[in-house]
């Protein structure tokens, strides 16, 4: 499923094309799921330490990743 989004991705030119997505695929996986669960089980610590929502702090982490694949071209 991961693959053939960022496979996606590269072919419409929202991604860079020289990811190997093999790589990237298992990798996204591993950090997405450490953000989430990181998100789920130390809520109050980000809200106190970093002054995020779980929703702030998840989103800053999915704009992290996905930024790290875009295509630079990319506008925000």
């Amino acid at each position: 499923m991961i693959q053939s989004v960022l496979l996606s991705g590269v072919e419409n030119g929202d991604l860079r094309t020289d990811l190997d997505i093999s790589a990237v695929s298992f990798s996204c996986w591993g950090m997405l799921s450490g953000l989430i669960q990181l998100a789920a089980s130390k809520e109050e610590y980000i809200k106190q330490s970093m002054g995020l929502s779980k929703e702030q702090f998840l989103h800053y982490g999915f704009d992290m990743l996905y930024y790290s694949i875009a295509d630079m071209e990319v506008k925000r």
